[in-house]
């Protein structure tokens, strides 16, 4: 009954402010109670619209049901109090952060749609650019660690000869002709050993400083990160267009964004009751994903299904222990902290920043289109004229074109 009365009185002050937001929502909440008849009238007054049928059964029912109020603890609906107007503002900011999140991922989408092919080529052919500035060092090396295993593996095998040898001569007679014949070899074998070790620190000595001359050039590391930006490009490009989403019109498109604020008010895990949080997590995970691939008609089923008495009472409808309401304060203080901080984030990125300075969206993708696609033949005669500077110069070089025919 108090609940009743309470969300009456509500009701009541929203009409005078001309407020229906509140008022829906507030016949939802009731909804949710148990209610007589007198209140059954109220409600269909106010689903009529007939608000000035529904004031005056409101007032006649508040007069005719006061006397069964019970005391109120007026620390305790201070509390309460603080609380719905820190779930308020929390909700508010939740809103403001999805409104940030979609507008950059709508954006970012877009962007990968209409742009991705000619990036995706752009950053190839710089990685390709680069390899050519910096592939003669990477040939130098190729070709000293090539000779250094070759020398290596010469090494491996005679050590295993000498293993070898080593158990047999301590089986014969060291003063026998086949010991001295044996030990011959073993020798020879060691001084080779000695001789292909020394080459092998030389070779090593090679390896190494062309390793570092192709560690020491600054275009070697610009090829290593056009390397990295191509294939974390193409991985980013092949997700948005695998990625489905259902196609939606500007009024759609609203629509969905209403739809999507409504449900996330009737149940998000922030304003809940410790005790339905989860169930309110797993509601908003199914919203979210809805949400992501535009599923209208899912996204609104989900909020008809909350409206029609699936949704969650507030923590501040529920909650009657101050020393609980005053925990939920503090979380819900914090909570609103760790919210602004990463509206903020978000508002300072860059790609909120660049939407921010786009006035027409459609000119903007089209000459940005047009920069990539100039810049992409200017890359490519580059590179052509790199690799015919590359073939000239192995079909004039006989070492190199040898080295080609080998390899």
């Amino acid at each position: 009954m108090q609940q009743i009365l309470k969300r009456l009185e509500l009701i009541k002050t929203s009409i005078a402010l001309e407020d229906e937001e509140i008022i829906e929502l507030q016949i939802i909440k009731i909804k949710s109670l148990s209610y007589d008849a007198e209140v059954g009238n109220i409600i269909t007054a106010l689903e009529s619209s007939d608000f000035a049928v529904a004031m005056q059964a409101i007032e006649t029912y508040i007069t005719d049901n006061t006397g069964l109020m019970v005391y109120e603890d007026k620390e305790l609906s201070g509390l309460k109090l603080e609380l719905k107007v820190l779930e308020r503002h929390l909700l508010n900011l939740v809103e403001q952060k999805n409104d940030c999140d979609t507008d950059i991922d709508a954006f970012n989408h877009e962007y990968s749609i209409r742009l991705g092919a000619i990036i995706q080529e752009v950053l190839g052919l710089r990685e390709k650019i680069l390899y050519q500035h910096i592939s003669v060092k990477k040939k130098a090396f190729s070709e000293s660690k090539a000779e250094y295993d070759a020398v290596k593996k010469t090494v491996v095998e005679a050590k295993r000869k000498i293993a070898d040898i080593e158990p047999l001569l301590e089986d014969l007679d060291e003063f026998s002709d086949e010991y001295d014949e044996l030990y011959a070899d073993y020798q020879t074998l060691k001084e080779d050993l000695n001789q292909q070790e020394e080459l092998l620190t030389e070779k090593r000595n090679e390896v190494k400083q062309a390793s570092d001359n192709l560690d020491d050039d600054p275009i070697n590391a610009e090829y290593e990160e056009a390397q990295e930006d191509s294939a974390s490009f193409e991985q980013e490009y092949i997700d948005f267009i695998a990625e489905e989403t259902l196609p939606l019109n500007e009024e759609q498109e609203q629509e969905l964004k209403l739809a999507y604020r409504k449900a996330c008010r009737l149940c998000h895990p922030d304003t809940v009751p410790d005790e339905l949080k989860q169930q309110a997590h797993a509601i908003m995970l199914e919203l979210n994903a809805a949400k992501k691939i535009k599923d209208l008609e899912r996204v609104n089923e989900i909020l008809l299904s909350l409206q029609t008495g699936g949704s969650f009472d507030v923590a501040s409808d529920t909650i009657q222990d101050k020393a609980l309401l005053s925990r939920k304060i503090t979380e819900t203080k914090d909570r609103i902290n760790a919210v602004e901080l990463e509206i903020n984030e978000l508002e300072l990125s860059e790609p909120f920043q660049l939407i921010k300075t786009i006035d027409d969206k459609e000119a903007y993708f089209v000459e940005l289109k047009m920069q990539l696609e100039t810049e992409s033949e200017q890359l490519k005669q580059q590179l052509q004229g790199l690799e015919n500077e590359e073939h000239e110069k192995v079909t004039s070089d006989p070492e190199d074109n040898y080295w080609t025919e080998e390899f």
